[in-house]
C-alpha cells in the first residue's frame, strides 16, 4: 500500500483525544443505604454494564472516524506486487481501427464513434504535457509524430472510415518501433478495434516489455452482413451485340436468414436486370444477371444489393471493354488443310481467322497477328524463323504443330532461340495422356465439376522433347511415360506452345476429344491481353493496360473516376509491347477510365477488399487466452470496455485508490456516534 500524502497520517495522533476524554470522564457514584437493597443492587449493576458498553462504542466510533478522516487525506492506494506505479513523462500511442467493419453497431452506437469516445477517455487519463500519437488503419507516414493532448483530441474528431488497412499486429509492430525511440519513461500502446480474426495474429505482436500494450475490444451488437463477393462474365471477349451473363456471388456472413435479398445490375448508369435470392446463415449463392452489349464503347457496370449498417461491400463494380476480334493466322505446310482447325475458328466472331501457305507467306500480315499457328511445316526457313522469334519476343503467341516428316534441325533452330524444348526423332509407340495441367490458364473456368473421369487423348506417334539447362517449359499435357505432349514456354512478353505430334487422326485422336476446343481456342483468345473486369483497391498485383508505348514519352496518361471529378496520373511500366500500371491509391471504389489526350484507352473498375466483410471477431475471453498462449507478458485486455476507460487506466497506472472507502467509513462512524449520543438508553 502506498500513500499520496503520507504526512496526513500525522492526523492519526488525534485518536488520543477521544481516548483521553474516555479515560477522564468517569462518573462518581455515592452510596445510599436502604433497608432492602436486593432489587436496587440488581438495577444498579445492569445500568453500569449498559453505560460501560455505550461508552466503549462511542470511543470506537470516534477513533474510527478520526482514523478514516486522516487516511482519506493521505489517499492510500493498493498496488499489486507485479504492477509498478507509473511516474515521469508518458508517450501514449492510440491505434483506432477505422476499417469498414467498424461501421457495425454496438449497444452504445456505431463502433467507430465508440472508438472515438474511448480514445478521448484514454487522453483524459494522462497529463496534458504527455506526448500522444494517433494511428489509424492506413498507418500513413504523417501519423507518426507526437501531438499535444489538445491536438490529439482535435484529430480524433476527424477520423473517418477507410478501405486502406494494415493488419492489427503489423500496425502494433510499427507503433512499438516508434515508441521505443520516444525516450519517455512510460510507453503505452492502446489498440481500439473489433479485433476481426482475419486482421489479428497474436504470434506477430511485439514482445518488448518496455512497452505496455492494452487491447480494447469493441463488440458489435449483431454480426450480420451480406456482401457481393465477385462478379464473373460469361464471355472473355465482348463485342457489340453480345449477349452476356454477369454471375454475381452474394454471401451471407451473418447468423440470420436473409429472405429476398435484392440484386440489381446497372450498365452505364441504367438498370438492366434485377433479381432476388434467399440466403440461409453463413451461405452463398450465385445469381445470373443477363444483359446485352448495345454500344461500341466500354461498358461501366455494377451489381448492388441493400444491407445495413455495413454497406461498403454492397456494390461490386466491373468494366467491359468492347474489343475487336483476335487476329489469328495459320501457316499451312501441307496441301491438305487441317479441317479441324478450320471448323473450330471459321465463323467465330471473336476470332479473325486467316490462312497462308508456307510457300507464299505475306510477312506484312504476320506483323498484325495476335497469334500464329505453324501447322505441319516440313521445314522452317531461317528468314521465317527470325520473323517468328521477333514476333514472340514482342508479345505474340506462336503455336508449333510439327509435320510427320519435319526437318527437325530447322525446327530446333527456332525452338532453341526461344529457350523452348527441342525435338528428337519421331517415336512410333501408342501412348495415352495421363495428366492435364488444369491449373494452366488455358483451362481456367473450363471445368466446373469432377475431372477424374475425363477421357484422355491417345497418341500413336510423337516427337520426344529434349530439354537442356537453358530450356524453359511448362508441361500442359503429359503422356503415360512421363514425356510431354504439349508444353508452353514464355519468352519476354510472348508465349510459345509446342505440340509433340501432328494434330491429325492418324497420329492422335485429340481433335475429337473434349479438350481440343478449349485448348486451341484459348491459345488464340489469350494471345492478346484480356482486360480484367475488376481489380481490388490495395492489392499489390500490377494491372495490364492497353497503352501506346510509342507515345509514352510525350503524352501523360490519366486515371479518372467516372462519377466524380477525381483524377490521378498513374505509374506505368513498359516491357516490350506490354504495359502495366502500378496499383494506384484511390479514394473510393467505382468505375474509372484510363485516358490519354482526352481519349479513353481502357475502362477499369476497382472494388474494396472483401477481407473486412467476414464478421468473425475475437471476444475478450479469446484475446485473454491468446495472450496467455503466446506468453505476451506486455499485453493486457480491458475486461469491461463499456466502463469509463480513464478510470481503468488510472487504476492500472496508479493502483486501486481507497480514499473513497475511507471517507465512507468515516461518515458511517460519525453517524453511529450521533445515533449513540441521541438515542437514550433503554429503561426497565
Amino acid at each position: 500500500m502506498t500513500f499520496a500524502n503520507p504526512l496526513m497520517l500525522l492526523g492519526l495522533l488525534a485518536i488520543a483525544i477521544p481516548i483521553a476524554v474516555h479515560l477522564f470522564n468517569f462518573r462518581r457514584y455515592r452510596k445510599v443505604y436502604f433497608s432492602n437493597t436486593r432489587y436496587l443492587t440488581m438495577l444498579q449493576s445492569e445500568t453500569r454494564r449498559q453505560s460501560k458498553l455505550r461508552r466503549r462504542l462511542l470511543l470506537a466510533c470516534r477513533i474510527i472516524a478520526i482514523a478514516m478522516i486522516a487516511l482519506t487525506f493521505a489517499q492510500p492506494t493498493i498496488t499489486p506486487k507485479e504492477q509498478k506505479v507509473s511516474t515521469g513523462m508518458s508517450a501514449v500511442t492510440v491505434y483506432v481501427d477505422n476499417s469498414y467493419s467498424m461501421q457495425g453497431n454496438s449497444t452504445e452506437g456505431q463502433l467507430l464513434e465508440t472508438a472515438r469516445d474511448k480514445a478521448r477517455e484514454i487522453a483524459a487519463a494522462y497529463k496534458p504535457d504527455d506526448n500522444f500519437q494517433l494511428l489509424l488503419s492506413d498507418c500513413q507516414g504523417n501519423q507518426f509524430r507526437w501531438l499535444s493532448r489538445d491536438e490529439f483530441l482535435a484529430y480524433i474528431d476527424q477520423i473517418e472510415p477507410t478501405a486502406k488497412g494494415h493488419s492489427l499486429h503489423n500496425a502494433a509492430r510499427r507503433a512499438a518501433d516508434f515508441l521505443s525511440h520516444s525516450g519517455a519513461h512510460n510507453r503505452e500502446l492502446y489498440i481500439i478495434s473489433d479485433f476481426q480474426q482475419s486482421a489479428f495474429q497474436p504470434e506477430a505482436m511485439p514482445t518488448d516489455n518496455t512497452i505496455s500494450i492494452t487491447l480494447v475490444p469493441l463488440q458489435a451488437a449483431s454480426a450480420d452482413n451480406i456482401y457481393i463477393d465477385t462478379v464473373t462474365l460469361s464471355a472473355p471477349v465482348v463485342q457489340k451485340g453480345s449477349h452476356l451473363t454477369a454471375s454475381a456471388r452474394i454471401v451471407n456472413a451473418g447468423n440470420s436468414t436473409i429472405e429476398k435479398a435484392p440484386l440489381r445490375l446497372f450498365v452505364n448508369g441504367t438498370q438492366q436486370a434485377v433479381a432476388s435470392v434467399d440466403l440461409p446463415p453463413h451461405s452463398d449463392a450465385t445469381v445470373d444477371l443477363h444483359f446485352v452489349a448495345t454500344c461500341d464503347s466500354a461498358l461501366h457496370c455494377r451489381v448492388e444489393t441493400t444491407d445495413y449498417p455495413i454497406s461498403f461491400d454492397d456494390r461490386y463494380y466491373f468494366s467491359v471493354d468492347i474489343q475487336p476480334p483476335v487476329n489469328l493466322t495459320t501457316i499451312e505446310g501441307s496441301k491438305n488443310a487441317n479441317t479441324a482447325l478450320q471448323r473450330l475458328f471459321d465463323g467465330d466472331s471473336a476470332i479473325a481467322y486467316t490462312t497462308q501457305q508456307a510457300n507464299n507467306i505475306d510477312f506484312s500480315r504476320l506483323a498484325n497477328a495476335n497469334a500464329i499457328i505453324l501447322d505441319e511445316l516440313g521445314e522452317i526457313p531461317s528468314g521465317l524463323a527470325q520473323t517468328l522469334s521477333t514476333f514472340v519476343r514482342n508479345g505474340g503467341t506462336l503455336v508449333v504443330v510439327p509435320a510427320a516428316n519435319a526437318n527437325i534441325q530447322s525446327y530446333n533452330a527456332l525452338l532453341a532461340s526461344l529457350s523452348a524444348p527441342t525435338l528428337d526423332p519421331m517415336a512410333n509407340n501408342k501412348l495415352k495422356a495421363s495428366q492435364v495441367n488444369l491449373e494452366n490458364r488455358l483451362y481456367s473456368q473450363v471445368f466446373s465439376g469432377k475431372t477424374a473421369d475425363m477421357e484422355m487423348p491417345t497418341v500413336t506417334a510423337r516427337y520426344p522433347m529434349n530439354t537442356t539447362g537453358n530450356t524453359v517449359r511448362e508441361v500442359i499435357i503429359q503422356l503415360a511415360d512421363g514425356t510431354p505432349a504439349l508444353t508452353a514456354t514464355p519468352c519476354d512478353g510472348g508465349l510459345l506452345y509446342l505440340w509433340a505430334m501432328p494434330l491429325r487422326p492418324e497420329y492422335t485422336d485429340f481433335t475429337s476429344q473434349a479438350l481440343f476446343v478449349p485448348t486451341l481456342f484459348n491459345m488464340a483468345l489469350y494471345s492478346r491481353i484480356l482486360p480484367h473486369a475488376a481489380f481490388t483497391i490495395g492489392a499489390p498485383e500490377p494491372i495490364p493496360v492497353n497503352y501506346p508505348v510509342g507515345d509514352a514519352d510525350r503524352l501523360t496518361p490519366r486515371l479518372a473516376a467516372l462519377d466524380t471529378t477525381y483524377q490521378t496520373i498513374p505509374t506505368l511500366h513498359h516491357s516490350g509491347s506490354q504495359t502495366i500500371m502500378l496499383p494506384p491509391e484511390l479514394p473510393s471504389d467505382g468505375n474509372y477510365n484510363l485516358t490519354m489526350a482526352g481519349s479513353t484507352l481502357q475502362a477499369l473498375a476497382f472494388n474494396y477488399s472483401r477481407s473486412e466483410s467476414l464478421m468473425q471477431f475475437h471476444s475478450r475471453s479469446d484475446l485473454a487466452k491468446l495472450i496467455a498462449n503466446y506468453n505476451l507478458t506486455n499485453c493486457s485486455v480491458v475486461s469491461n470496455a463499456s466502463a469509463p476507460l480513464d478510470h481503468y487506466i488510472r487504476q492500472k497506472r496508479q493502483g486501486r485508490p481507497l480514499w473513497m472507502w475511507c471517507l465512507a467509513l468515516a461518515l458511517l462512524a460519525l453517524a453511529a456516534e450521533t445515533a449513540l449520543t441521541i438515542i437514550p438508553p433503554s429503561k426497565k
